[in-house]
């Protein structure tokens, strides 16, 4: 029904209820609170004479309500509030109640809605947990209002403290017997692998959603041209080496582990090998909010980043849309207007120097920025269970 018929269809039903005696008026509104069958409530209108295209006028509701309403109404219905509730939320876009109530009262009796709230109540229960784990965290006044920053305890240690209790930390004095820790730059790169062809991600200030389209991105550069590029940067999130470039770089890694090793002792699985990920870009480059499906180490080599994290039981607030990102990607900079539950989170900002590496828990949403031309390692073999992401729920919205 285009839009010419719908308010035309709209003023006759209106015309025609305001001309019906006041107890026909509210008899059908008895009648439609009550969600009687349409065609009898049409049927007896016709038998007395007054409306025989009734049915046309007021039932055609899915017709006449746009989609963007239709789904504000769904979304009520699936916060709970009752049809009153609905109708006082809406009385201000001048669309007739009945149709309104009829559309409520469809949708309710609709299986796969009824099946839709069920499960919308089992997230909103597990929700409550994940807001009241929060409030109750914030009691501990031995949670400190920073990130820890430490000498590298031992694992046992590190385990007990931060692994186990979803806790980051930075540590000091982990990568201190990295070659690569006082061999590596973009010089060193350049010189010792000028033409290895390395992937990498460029264009990303082209696309709003660069990290969710991180496969169309990626190209193929000499190690030469991607440092003089680097160099020649200033600040710019243009161009990036970054873990999502593991594969096609597989060759390269091998090359350079020989420069890595355990994370101070024990830390890691040794009979895992090749399972550091390179990020490498100049000062500006930024990976938005997003979480990870495992625990991770990010080791610093090269120059300094900043570092945003939320805890992880403030995901109700994160605005979480496909699969680990949000639709903010920078909560420093995002409109709380347009994002008002972000009030509620708690964001804490570490900036990491060469030589220390953060623990980001599984499930902590994190941003990262380059303040400088920066290099970093990324890893997550531990010698522990680290293997959630096999558990994970797929997206069912695509």
């Amino acid at each position: 029904m285009n839009v010419e018929s719908q308010s035309e269809h709209l003023k006759q039903s209106k015309n025609w209820y305001q001309s019906l005696p006041t107890e026909w008026q509210n008899w059908l509104n008895e009648n439609i609170e009550n969600g009687c069958d349409v065609q009898k409530i049409s049927l007896i209108l016709q038998s007395h004479g007054l409306s025989p295209r009734a049915d046309q006028y007021l039932f055609s509701d899915a017709d006449q309500l746009s989609e963007q309403l239709q789904n504000e109404l769904l979304d009520y219905s699936l916060e709970g509030l009752d049809t009153d509730e609905i109708l006082e939320k809406i009385k201000q876009k001048n669309i007739s109640n009945h149709l309104i109530i009829q559309f409520l009262k469809r949708v309710n009796n609709n299986v796969i809605f009824k099946k839709l709230k069920q499960v919308q109540q089992q997230q909103n229960k597990q929700r409550w947990l994940l807001q009241v784990m929060g409030q109750l965290n914030q009691l501990n006044d031995h949670i400190p209002s920073t990130i820890d920053c430490i000498e590298t305890p031992d694992f046992e240690t590190f385990i007990e403290r931060y692994y186990s209790q979803m806790r980051p930390v930075i540590l000091k004095g982990g990568i201190q017997h990295w070659p690569a820790l006082h061999k590596w730059s973009p010089d060193y790169f350049a010189q010792h692998f000028e033409n290895e062809l390395v992937e990498v991600q460029m264009h990303r200030e082209q696309h709003q959603d660069f990290e969710k389209k991180s496969v169309q991105l990626k190209r193929i550069i000499l190690m030469q041209d991607f440092v003089a590029q680097i160099k020649a940067t200033k600040h710019s999130n243009d161009i990036y080496l970054t873990a999502n470039n593991a594969a096609q770089n597989k060759q390269f890694m091998q090359k350079i582990s020989e420069d890595l090793g355990d994370f101070a002792k024990a830390y890691c699985q040794k009979e895992i090998k090749n399972r550091h990920f390179l990020w490498f870009g100049p000062a500006g480059t930024f990976t938005p909010l997003h979480y990870d499906l495992t625990n991770n180490m990010l080791a610093q080599i090269y120059g300094r980043k900043k570092v945003t994290l939320i805890p992880a039981w403030q995901m109700p607030y994160m605005y979480n849309d496909h699969w680990v990102f949000s639709q903010v990607s920078d909560v420093a900079k995002a409109d709380l207007a347009d994002y008002p539950l972000l009030e509620k989170v708690t964001p804490f900002e570490c900036i990491l120097q060469p030589g220390e590496t953060l623990f980001i828990p599984i499930g902590w949403w994190h941003s990262v920025e380059s303040l400088d031309i920066s290099i970093s390692v990324s890893f997550t073999h531990f010698n522990v269970n680290n293997h959630f992401f096999t558990e994970y729920p797929q997206d069912l919205i695509r």
